[in-house]
Parts: C-alpha cells; structure tokens; sequence
C-alpha cells in the first residue's frame, strides 16, 4: 500500500504546476551538448567489432560517438574488467565465470575471433585501460583519428554481482524514514553497504577510485540495472551522474517497484528499453528532471522515432547509422 501511495503521489506531483523539478543538465565536459542527442556506442561499436574490446572502442570513437558503453565486472583479484555476461564462454576461448580468474589469467584469452578472423588476439580490457583510451593516454588509436583527445565520455554499466536482497530491503528501511534519501543521508547508506560487505559495493568503489584518480568525474556516467549498485556509487560520490538501467513499462509488476527505486536512490537519469518505452513514460521522467536514454536502438525506423520523441540519448551498436538519421533530421 504505502509503495502504491508513494507512486501516486510522485505522479500528482509532476503533473501539477510548479511542482515539477528542474530538468538535470549536465555539467560533463562529454556529450553532444544541451538540446543534442547523445549517441552512446554500446559495447562500443559493437556492430562492426567485438564487444566490449579497444578494437571496438577505437572504431566507435573514430566513428565520432559522444560516448562508449562499457560493461564491468569484477576479476578474482578485484579488478574491475570490462565484460558483459558472468561466463566467459560467449565472448572468449575461454570457460568458466569470470569472477574465478584473474586479470593475468583473463589478459590471456582471445576476446576477438569469435565475431571475425581478423580480431584475433583482442583481449579483455580492464576499466583503467578505456578510461586511460578515452582521456588519449594510451594507445595509437588510428592515423586518420579526427577526433579531439579527451572529448569523449564514458559510459559505466556496472553488472550486479549478487541480487543483494537483504541490502534491498534495509535500504528501503532507512528510505521511510526522510522524505529524500539520497544524497542527502549519503553516510547511513555508505555504512551499511560497506558493513554488508557485498561485492557490489566493492565493486562501486573500486570503480569511483579509477575514475577519482584519472579527474575523471566530469567525463563518466555509471548505470546499472542494480538498485544497490546506484545506492552504492550515489554514497560514495554524489557528484558522480548516475543512470538508473530498466526493462519496464507501466502495467507490468515491477513498474512500480522501479519507480520507487528511482525515488529512493535518486539517478540523475533512466535508461529504459525503447520498445518497450512510450511517449508518456518519457515524459513521465523527464518531467521529474531526468535524462531519458534508449536502449539498444540499432535500426534507422527506431532511431527516427526516439528521436522524433526527443529522448536525450540514444545507446546503439551502429554509432555511423544514428549520426545519419539525427542530421538527416537536423538533429545534431
């Protein structure tokens, strides 16, 4: 009931005058800029190389994406490397849960072949390494790269390491006590995600930690599907923009426990499933101040359609054919 109540009132709000909060802008120095549409590589260019590997990071910033997507997780020896699924078995030679190998014993495996001969010898990346590619540290990108060093950002999916049920509910716990949780009693949560030593929360910090030592603050977004993951890095760092990933839409039984979440753990964006997304659900969150990003937007009908939506994002595996169809449209 008092879960039901809360979505209510939440809607009533935005929908009455002067009740609506301001619309987040960023302040990143990545991005197309205000009144543009993000394209966001996902994976990066995924379409074209292997996921989640620097030849595909390479490809998506000389296609000129305004950021790369990267999926991260963590090594036995607590690295934070960039993979999608929990296994190694799809997008490698190798078996077995990644959590049960090393950064040494991972750098070790093919992550290319598998999509083309010609990617042969890609390895698993580790997170420094794409923070240190997109800051135009390291690496020789391409001769014919026109690209400013430095300009592009980085999109951070953090993969949940465990549900964290428990963590779920105290967290709810401390959430019906204040009208707002998060940022503003960023401290109770901290201390109990790092009392609950769940490696979500390790896995939070340790990727805050790279980006802090890079100066990277500005230039990165962490999303994640995981309402844990989004308390975690919101305790850590409230000035870290953070994108709240989800596969719901209203009617379905998790809709407003989504919602819900996104009041308590207070993204500063959602990141929701364009066919499953509908006008008024766009403008349900932009209206609560949120960016609205879709995902996975791979063909020239969807992307016309988000874009005629005004959706703030687009998350794609074909960055060169969402840049056609946004200029076509006088989109950027």
């Amino acid at each position: 009931m008092l879960l039901r109540i809360s979505v209510v009132l939440t809607a009533i709000c935005v929908l009455s005058l002067g009740c609506a909060p301001q619309r987040f802008i960023p302040t990143t120095q990545a991005g197309a800029g205000r009144g543009k549409i993000d394209v966001i590589a996902h994976r990066g260019a995924s379409a074209y190389a292997p996921e989640n590997t620097m030849a595909a990071y390479q490809l998506a910033m000389q296609m000129g994406a305004d950021w790369i997507h990267v999926n991260c997780r963590l090594s036995q020896d607590d690295e934070v490397v960039v993979i999608h699924d929990d296994t190694l078995d799809r997008t490698t030679d190798g078996s077995g849960p990644v959590r049960r190998h090393t950064v040494e014993e991972l750098k070790q495996l093919d992550a290319g072949s598998w999509m083309d001969e010609e990617f042969t010898g890609e390895q698993i990346p580790t997170l420094a390494e794409v923070l240190d590619l997109a800051r135009g540290r390291r690496g020789v990108i391409s001769d014919t790269l026109d690209i400013t060093p430095g300009r592009i950002g980085v999109y951070i999916e953090l993969q949940p390491l465990r549900e964290d049920q428990p963590v779920r509910s105290h967290i709810m716990g401390i959430a019906a006590q204040y009208r707002d949780l998060l940022p503003d009693h960023s401290d109770r949560v901290y201390d109990l995600l790092e009392a609950s030593r769940s490696p979500n929360f390790y896995l939070a910090r340790r990727t805050v930690d790279l980006i802090r030592q890079r100066n990277m603050e500005r230039r990165v977004v962490i999303q994640s599907s995981s309402p844990v993951l989004i308390a975690a890095v919101r305790s850590i760092d409230n000035h870290i923009r953070t994108e709240y990933v989800g596969d719901v839409a209203p009617g379905d039984p998790e809709w407003g426990s989504f919602v819900h979440w996104v009041q308590i753990t207070n993204p500063h964006g959602v990141n929701l499933n364009h066919e499953r997304m509908t006008p008024e659900q766009l403008q349900y969150f932009q209206q609560t101040g949120r960016l609205v990003h879709a995902w996975t937007v791979n063909n020239r009908d969807a992307i016309q359609e988000m874009a005629e939506w005004n959706v703030d994002g687009l998350i794609t595996d074909y960055p060169d054919v969402a840049f056609e169809v946004l200029r076509e449209m006088g989109k950027r």
